[in-house]
């Protein structure tokens, strides 16, 4: 399991031009010329075949990372990761 970089929203809410948008490209530029790429989880499936086994499933979730989701379910997700990174 790891998060899947960059982030993304559903409703494109988020400008191109954003200074979300800027930092995260930042993070990323970052962090590869570090040696500690952040956006390697999109690979994971490749490198498991890669490396010989068959079968491999990879499976997406979305999970937010706030209260902001309109819809119920993700709402309360949101919520539980924001207790998570604050206790």
């Amino acid at each position: 399991m790891d998060y899947n970089y960059p982030f993304r929203v559903d409703d494109n809410s988020v400008p191109p031009n954003s200074a979300l948008k800027k930092w995260a490209d930042l993070m990323l530029k970052g962090c590869a010329k570090a040696g500690r790429p952040i956006d390697v989880a999109q690979t994971f499936k490749q490198k498991l075949e890669d490396a010989g086994f068959t079968d491999v499933v990879e499976t997406v979730y979305k999970w937010p990372g706030n209260c902001w989701p309109k819809d119920k379910k993700y709402k309360e997700l949101g919520k539980c990761i924001l207790v998570v990174l604050w206790v």
